[in-house]
């Protein structure tokens, strides 16, 4: 895998000029019981975020802006939803603690909606380095880490090179039926910004709104964010009172996807990767 560039704030501008998406409207409140698609009322949905990151690598770039990511999506969840509990939060993990943290993800009895952050440093065929120098193919840590928890809304973001590859994976989707958001496309890298410079870019006079909720959110960041997470905050900066069932997911999913898309067609493609999203489909009978 080839070290990941890094982008300068100069190509950022184009996508902050852009303009923003619209929210979607949340779904009404559902009678109980609700279906599986639908969570309990906004004050009362515990959510639910385990995050496994790795961060510092020995022979390869660290992945700081993607430790800013977690806490990026850490701190929309909590603003979103009162019940907001924050999980697992791994960092610098072995397979071994990676097989653990997927066999600790909550179930439905746990946590109303599940948010699974995965970012790591990944090469083309879909194998994970982790920052003990040891690697894995996801194929092998799913058959370890089985029998992973089964969950009706829960949301994977991968936050990785190559990360659609994952699809392809035996077993991936199986365990993993929900919504799912990828970083890049089979054939990407993925990207790490800066946004803490003001020269050539003020951050703060392009995008006022992101740049104000950074600040207050995240009073000691130190601008470095993945190419997801700005997607992210983007997008969520539409979404008020964010998400409410698997439906509103798919569609503030989309909004990343958007952002991400809006930012290659300004800036263009070596500066940016393809965000894509998988929607929900019923989970394979049998899978453990």
């Amino acid at each position: 895998m080839r070290p990941m560039e890094r982008l300068t704030p100069r190509r950022v501008v184009a996508l902050l000029l852009g303009a923003a998406i619209s929210a979607p409207l949340g779904a009404a409140a559902r009678e109980t019981p609700p279906p599986a698609s639908a969570a309990p009322p906004q004050a009362q949905c515990r959510v639910r975020l385990d995050s496994f990151v790795g961060v510092h690598y020995r022979g390869l770039p660290k992945l700081l802006g993607w430790a800013s990511t977690a806490r990026v999506v850490r701190q929309t969840l909590a603003q979103w939803f009162p019940q907001f509990v924050q999980g697992q939060a791994v960092a610098d993990g072995s397979p071994e603690e990676l097989d653990a943290f997927l066999r600790q993800l909550p179930g439905p009895v746990a946590a109303d909606v599940s948010i699974v952050y995965l970012a790591s440093q990944q090469a083309a065929d879909g194998s994970w380095a982790f920052v003990n120098g040891q690697g894995a193919p996801w194929s092998r840590i799913i058959t370890r880490a089985r029998p992973i928890p089964v969950h009706p809304r829960r949301i994977v973001i991968v936050d990785a090179c190559y990360a659609a590859i994952l699809e392809d994976v035996p077993g991936w989707r199986s365990s993993f039926p929900g919504p799912v958001l990828f970083a890049a496309s089979r054939r990407e890298q993925t990207f790490e910004l800066r946004l803490d410079t003001r020269q050539p870019l003020d951050f703060k006079r392009r995008a006022p709104e992101a740049w104000a909720w950074s600040h207050r959110s995240l009073p000691d960041w130190d601008g470095r964010l993945s190419f997801l997470g700005l997607a992210w905050m983007q997008a969520s900066r539409s979404w008020q009172s964010g998400p409410r069932d698997l439906g509103d997911w798919e569609a503030f999913l989309g909004d990343c996807c958007a952002q991400g898309a809006a930012f290659k067609d300004t800036v263009g493609r070596r500066w940016g990767s393809t965000l894509s999203r998988l929607g929900s489909e019923p989970p394979a009978s049998g899978v453990p």
